[in-house]
């Protein structure tokens, strides 16, 4: 049943009606947008860990898993090939994804990413780590589709007053598949199969989604075999009081945030490495530049008005192109604290900010009451977002330490702890 409540836009404006449809098809479209989101993000993640069991030299003398040398430069490129794939894509799977729909963009997404993933353990023994690259490079042009095609379903099949909500929910599903792959692609590492159990479990995955997938969702309400007249009207009644931006606008912030990281690490890396700066300072210089210019985009983005689009958008690539900076900040926070502990660490912080991928949208929801169109009540949120980037960095900035930890070192608990402190800060400084 559809329920119809006044809200106002604010100060001078005219009141609108808002229906309000219960759960319906939209809900299952969205709930397998999410689980799209977390199988191809499992498989992406992943790889981290598996490279590392890929050259693990305790399994040497496992008769039953293959151990390559790949040197620390080699499993570099294999893990950065993706984004290879990756960012020759984005704007081409927008355009695609407009053209087609995102069902079968996904679909094939998925699909690919199940066959490659199987196929690897055998392009590794036979093409060793160039093979490795080749295939993630696949993988990377197949999940460029992703956010896209996401932004494409998303703005067909949801209401402007539902939108916040919901693509909070199916983008944090990128956060729960970050979080799952590292520990569950460890656990998988460490069995009999080693890590060739990885990649069969992210094909069985990817497969399986691929099924639901196919069976779940459509790319338009109309295309939906479950979906009611009711509804559908009730969709598209909402659907006309949104403008609609083009999907490849979408893949631009992104863009800009790879293009953000690759400079950022870049520059940073050639800061200390030339003892222009510590690693200590870079970390917070670069998480600075990070937080604070996404804060001022934020502020900027707040009083910009409808009329403004243009510099909205540069506005919006401006500050997520300054928060890729966060690559050589935090992101290698955990890195400089503990090698050994490194996935450990990643996984329990990317745990803790799922949470804000949880109260986000409800925040969010809260503050625009149903209220999509109401640019002061947006104003909020933007603000509310810079004030918490602010306050994060300036902990961050006040509290880090880039020192080894003393609990890195394997033999940690057998050892004196002040001779195991000097030990890692002997490891820190190269004695």
């Amino acid at each position: 049943m559809v329920e119809v409540e006044k809200n106002r836009l604010g100060k001078g404006s005219v009141g609108v009606a808002i229906e309000h449809y219960g759960i319906g098809v939209r809900h299952i479209q969205m709930g397998s947008m999410c689980v799209c989101m977390i199988a191809l993000f499992i498989a992406r993640g992943s790889m981290a860990v598996a490279v590392l069991a890929m050259t693990d030299e305790s399994r040497r003398n496992d008769t039953s898993i293959k151990i390559y040398n790949w040197d620390k430069e080699t499993q570099g490129l294999i893990l950065s090939s993706f984004f290879w794939g990756y960012i020759i894509m984005q704007i081409p799977s927008g355009l695609l994804s407009k053209r087609f729909g995102g069902k079968p963009i996904l679909l094939v997404s998925l699909l690919a990413n199940g066959l490659i993933n199987l196929m690897i353990p055998t392009l590794a023994e036979l093409g060793g780590w160039r093979l490795m690259c080749a295939a993630r490079v696949c993988m990377g042009l197949t999940q460029a589709c992703l956010y896209p095609a996401s932004h494409t379903l998303i703005g067909r099949w949801l209401p402007a007053h539902e939108r916040t909500t919901y693509t909070g929910i199916v983008y944090g599903g990128s956060m729960i598949g970050t979080v799952v792959a590292m520990p569950v692609s460890g656990i998988l590492a460490e069995t009999a199969i080693g890590w060739k159990l990885i990649f069969y479990s992210i094909s069985v995955l990817a497969l399986v989604t691929a099924a639901v997938w196919y069976l779940a969702a459509a790319s338009s309400p109309e295309e939906h075999r479950l979906m009611g007249d009711e509804e559908q009207k009730y969709i598209e009644k909402g659907l006309k009081s949104a403008n609609i931006k083009s999907a490849s606008l979408s893949a631009l912030p992104y863009i800009g945030m790879w293009a953000g990281g690759v400079a950022a690490t870049t520059i940073c890396e050639k800061i200390y490495n030339g003892n222009i700066l510590s690693v200590n300072t870079c970390r917070k210089v670069f998480n600075s530049i990070s937080f604070f210019g996404m804060a001022a985009g934020l502020i900027v983005l707040s009083f910009l008005g409808p009329e403004n689009k243009v510099a909205a958008i540069v506005t919006l690539v401006t500050a997520l192109t300054l928060s890729g900076f966060n690559a050589a900040g935090f992101m290698m926070s955990h890195l400089d604290l503990s090698p050994n502990f490194a996935g450990v660490l990643l996984s329990i912080t990317n745990f803790l900010a799922c949470s804000g991928s949880i109260l986000t949208p409800i925040f969010t929801g809260l503050i625009l009451n149903n209220d999509p169109t109401d640019v002061s009540r947006w104003r909020i949120v933007f603000l509310s977002t810079a004030a918490l980037s602010v306050i994060t960095n300036t902990v961050y900035v006040i509290f880090f330490s880039s020192q080894r930890q003393p609990w890195d070192n394997p033999d940690y608990r057998r050892d004196d702890p002040e001779e195991t402190a000097l030990k890692s800060n002997n490891v820190e400084e190269g004695k």
